[in-house]
């Protein structure tokens, strides 16, 4: 699965080969640049023992003008180095975050209703797993060149330039050095699950998102104490538990130190015995050990910045996971039924239903409805009976288990699922609002609508008047994020404009106006008058107050998932205590 992921990591890169081509050069001249700097530094303070003043001198601006070219060597390989490949790597995170992001938006409702895919978990997938995933490609490969060309130079220059034998010695320490660069490099990028939410823990970062995200509930009920009191249990408990990580991490990191200075301290002693013993010269003993040591500092920035490659094998697979799944309801294919007249007949057929989240809940065994084309049709029932879910149906943001749902006969499956969408407006009773202006948000009804369309559908909705003269800017004032800088009814009156200037064949209302005001709950109920008079269409209203509702072409009401009663109003009433709709609506006053 990994060799998978990799090569079709690398199949991406097409049309890379200049830039990978022009990255490997530079690195090649970075890693040879590495160890040639500790031959010069050996040369500087070889030559600063001579007793000529002016060979000093000279030898000085020679070396100099070396370490001046060597200098500018690394710059210019550096510069080609990190171009060569992380030019390709931007375009693979463009491609692969724009095939996951479409990926995202295909998937079916039930999909996201599961408790791995939140807005949170997806969101942190786009920012962390497609960056991690570039180390499977481009930035391996310079970092394995990088490091090899190092590794190749250091050891030829200290057998050519130096002593042989503390060569050889040098090189007996390379393991060494490496075992402890590697042990802390490991600490460096493993990391920890508390490091990964910014070191205070998954805990005690859930307590800050909630506290921030409803500071006004929290403040209104004096909560902050007991928010604090968590947060500082929560900070308690995860320090409790990386203690003795933390510690195991001191040892290791202090056996690098340690392997490092072991390494270098047995190469001066074995020199030294060099030089005092077998007369070998300064310049020759002190050479290997500095190319081992540039070599070592060379290793280190190919490794700076590493990610981890388990990792990152990781971050490919869940994208990978993602982009290859074929979504059971794709808003974006092409391909089902589409273009052709609807009347708005709606029938659910011995459908069978329950949510992906909660399989083992049913909510419905064997419901049937049928809504006759051009007809107001209320579902009224209890919280939990599967009105709003018949609407869901209708929409198709899921599919029934059994039975099928239909618009004029024709299978919802055997549609295209985006022209479905655009045949049907929804009313929702919070209303979604995006940041924008007002005239974008009601333009999202229609992308194509002129200004003046999008006009006459405020003044339908009874909101001309409060966007002309509560805002300064008028349809150019920007709604905030998530519609905050609007009041629940003027929302709503915008989600009532949206769904008019679509001019859908079929409307659904889930409980318009259930979160309003009484007086903003009569303007907004004036606008859906004034929606459904002015043209018939199949309209399917849940609503909470049954005087809403009394005008309705056809009355169902739900229970426990099946329909108990239907009818008109005056039909329903006259079935008198025995019915259902009867006592709800004696309940409400509403007869």
């Amino acid at each position: 699965m990994e060799k998978q992921d990799t090569t079709r990591v690398w199949g991406m890169h097409e049309g890379d080969n200049m830039h990978f081509f022009l990255g490997v050069i530079g690195a090649l001249v970075v890693g040879g640049a590495n160890p040639g700097v500790g031959i010069v530094f050996v040369k500087c303070m070889s030559f600063l023992y001579n007793a000529d003043p002016d060979e000093v001198r000279n030898d000085s601006y020679y070396w100099a003008s070396i370490m001046v070219g060597i200098s500018l060597a690394q710059i210019v390989g550096d510069t080609a180095r990190g171009w060569g490949f992380g030019v390709p790597g931007e375009k693979l995170t463009v491609k692969l975050r724009t095939m996951l992001y479409n990926a995202f938006v295909r998937q079916e409702l039930g999909w996201h209703d599961m408790p791995g895919n939140g807005s949170g978990a997806l969101c942190a997938n786009l920012a962390t797993d497609i960056t991690m995933v570039q180390a499977l490609s481009g930035e391996t490969m310079g970092r394995n060149v990088l490091s090899l060309c190092t590794v190749i130079c250091g050891i030829t220059f200290a057998f050519v330039f130096g002593n042989p034998l503390i060569a050889l010695v040098a090189f007996a320490c390379i393991p060494i050095m490496i075992s402890g660069m590697a042990v802390e490099i490991a600490l460096l990028s493993g990391g920890t699950e508390g490091q990964a939410v910014g070191g205070l823990g998954k805990e005690a970062t859930s307590i800050v998102g909630e506290a921030v995200s409803s500071i006004r509930t929290v403040s209104s009920f004096t909560l902050e104490k007991k928010f604090t009191d968590g947060f500082e249990a929560a900070i308690d408990n995860f320090l409790a538990t990386e203690v003795c990580c933390a510690a195991a991490k001191g040892v290791f990191i202090g056996y690098a130190q340690l392997s490092l200075f072991l390494a270098f301290g047995l190469l001066y002693w074995y020199g030294g015995q060099q030089v005092s013993k077998e007369g070998e010269s300064f310049e020759r003993m002190f050479t290997p050990i500095f190319c081992m040591f540039m070599l070592g500092a060379g290793l280190g920035q190919a490794a700076n910045g590493a990610t981890d490659a388990a990792k990152a094998v990781a971050a490919a697979r869940r994208v990978f996971s993602v982009v290859d799944r074929e979504s059971a309801i794709d808003s974006l294919a092409e391909t089902g039924t589409k273009d052709v007249t609807v009347t708005g007949a709606i029938a659910l057929e011995g459908v069978h239903f329950a949510y992906p989240s909660r399989p083992e809940h049913a909510i419905f065994t064997d419901f049937n409805l049928t809504v006759e084309a051009g007809t107001t049709v209320a579902l009224v029932g209890q919280s939990g009976s599967g009105k709003s879910t018949t609407i869901q149906l209708v929409e198709r943001f899921y599919d029934p288990a059994k039975g099928r749902v239909t618009l004029d006969g024709v299978d919802l499956k055997d549609l295209n699922v985006s022209w479905l969408r655009q045949q049907i407006g929804l009313v929702g009773q919070e209303p979604v609002l995006f940041s924008g202006t007002i005239a974008e948000n009601i333009r999202n009804g229609k992308l194509d609508a002129t200004d003046d369309e999008v006009e006459q559908a405020a003044k339908s909705a009874n909101a001309y008047d409060f966007i002309t003269d509560q805002f300064p800017d008028g349809f150019k004032c920007d709604v905030g994020e998530k519609g905050g800088q609007l009041s629940g009814g003027q929302k709503q009156r915008i989600a009532i404009a949206r769904a008019i200037l679509r001019d859908p064949a079929v409307l659904l209302l889930d409980e318009a106006t259930s979160a309003l005001d009484n007086e903003s709950e009569r303007i907004v109920q004036e606008a859906l008058d004034n929606l459904l008079s002015k043209h018939q269409r199949t309209t399917i209203v849940i609503a909470h107050r049954l005087s809403t509702i009394e005008k309705a072409n056809k009355i169902v009401v739900v229970e426990a998932g099946t329909v108990v009663e239907q009818g008109t109003h005056a039909e329903l009433i006259a079935l008198g205590e025995e019915g259902k709709y009867y006592n709800l609506a004696r309940a409400q006053g509403s007869h």
